[in-house]
């Protein structure tokens, strides 16, 4: 299993991601290849758990942590969302690696309402957070 502490130990030994250090969520494929961590700087990496390198990594506000990560079920998207009061959708299948895809392919605003947790539930994607009254599927 691979712990909080290990992966701060991996951004240690990765100079220049997660800036902060401040490892504030990670989250592990379905496919059982890759994690994703998150941290305070608003920088999420996806992790090649076969090497330890960094596979992909993106920022969706800089300087704006990310509280929640969630990956699609057949693990090919990763959810994010933060204090910035948006959960984005981010391509992190094979294909988008090897194009270099750096840019969200979906973005939703909360309304003033941090994402604090992400949850997959019958082809939804829940977020939840302070103040949060409405629901929808994305």
């Amino acid at each position: 299993t691979l712990s909080t502490a290990a992966v701060s130990t991996a951004v240690a030994m990765a100079p220049g991601i997660h800036a902060s250090h401040c490892i504030s969520a990670v989250a592990f494929n379905p496919n059982g290849r890759t994690l994703a961590s998150a941290a305070a700087d608003g920088s999420v990496v996806v992790w090649d758990l076969a090497t330890g390198r960094p596979r992909q990594s993106f920022v969706g506000r800089p300087g704006w942590p990310v509280h929640a990560l969630q990956f699609a079920p057949d693990g090919s998207y990763l959810a994010t969302g933060g204090a910035d009061c948006c959960l984005r959708v981010w391509d992190v299948s094979d294909a988008a690696v090897e194009a270099a895809v750096t840019e969200p392919v979906a973005e939703y605003y909360t309304r003033d309402a941090p994402v604090m947790a992400l949850r997959h539930a019958m082809h939804t994607l829940v977020a939840a957070g302070p103040n949060m009254t409405r629901k929808g599927a994305a």
